[in-house]
C-alpha cells in the first residue's frame, strides 16, 4: 500500500469570509526519492475551515486508490472533523441534528468517498514543506491582488 503525505495550506485566516489562496503538496514515498504534486488554488469568499476543506478535496481528488495516507495541517476545525465527525455525517448523510445539510456537505460527501479504505489518517503541524506552502501561498495571493 502506497505512503501518501498531503500538506496543506491557505492564506485564509479565522471565520470571517475572504478571498485567499490555498495550496496543497502531495508526496508519495519512493525510493530513493519521494514523488510530489504541488497545486495551488484560488479561493473566493471562504472561511478558513471552509478553505481547508476545499484545499483537502482537491488533493484527495489526485489520489486513485486507497492509501496509507498522512495529512498535514494546522487546521484544528479539519482535524475535529476528519477524527471525530465525519463518521457521524456519513450516518446521518451529511445532514445535521434539526436535518439540514451541513456546511459544505458536497465536499464532505466526496472526502468521505475518497478517504475509504485509506489505512490511517496522521496529522501533524510542523513540516519540511511549511516555509514553501507558506511563501508560495502568500506571493500568490498578492498576485491575484
Amino acid at each position: 500500500m502506497d505512503k501518501v503525505n498531503i500538506y496543506l495550506l491557505t492564506t485564509i485566516h479565522g471565520p470571517r469570509k475572504q478571498k485567499g489562496v490555498g495550496g496543497y503538496i502531495l508526496e508519495c514515498e519512493r525510493y530513493p526519492h519521494p514523488a510530489t504534486l504541488t497545486n495551488f488554488i484560488e479561493l473566493e469568499s471562504e472561511s478558513e475551515s471552509s478553505a481547508e476543506v476545499s484545499i483537502l478535496a482537491a488533493a484527495l481528488h489526485r489520489i486513485n486508490k486507497p492509501c496509507e495516507l498522512r495529512i498535514f495541517t494546522d487546521c484544528q476545525y479539519l482535524q475535529s472533523a476528519l477524527t471525530s465527525w465525519l463518521e457521524g455525517w456519513k450516518r446521518s448523510d451529511f445532514q445535521n441534528a434539526k436535518g439540514d445539510p451541513i456546511q459544505n456537505a458536497e465536499k464532505w460527501r466526496e472526502i468521505a468517498e475518497r478517504l475509504n479504505g485509506s489505512e490511517k489518517v496522521f496529522f501533524r503541524q510542523n513540516h519540511e514543506y511549511a516555509n514553501y506552502l507558506e511563501r508560495e501561498t502568500e506571493r500568490r495571493k498578492n498576485e491575484s491582488s
